[in-house]
């Protein structure tokens, strides 16, 4: 058995930090801390999305409640959600080619 994958090993008689779970800061500095403070809505229920939001970045969502999960509706129409028509479809194809081709001549010219 390897002791939890990479755990301490008893057999050995030395001060031991498994995941460097109980070790000192090294540098001698001030220590860091992941306590989050208490925070509540109105009514007094503890709001638990800051404890799952700790350790992650900013613009990750985080889905903290069943209302999270529920679909949402949208606002548009039919109209505003259907597909382009094949003459909106070749614009923009021309758009695109147009404008690839462009800096293509240009990074040519660059290195000629």
């Amino acid at each position: 058995e390897d002791f939890g994958d990479g755990g301490a090993f008893p057999e050995i008689h030395v001060a031991q930090y498994p995941l460097d779970m109980g070790r000192k800061n090294k540098g001698g500095g001030a220590t860091t801390t992941t306590t989050l403070a208490l925070t509540t809505d109105a009514t007094g229920k503890i709001n638990y999305a800051a404890a799952l939001k700790a350790g992650h970045r900013k613009d990750t969502k985080i889905f903290s409640s069943a209302t999270d999960l529920v679909a949402k509706r949208f606002e548009k129409s039919e109209d505003e959600l259907a597909r382009p028509d094949t003459e909106a479809e070749e614009e923009t194809t021309m758009k695109t080619r147009n404008a690839l081709e462009a800096l293509i001549n240009k990074k040519i010219a660059a290195a000629q």
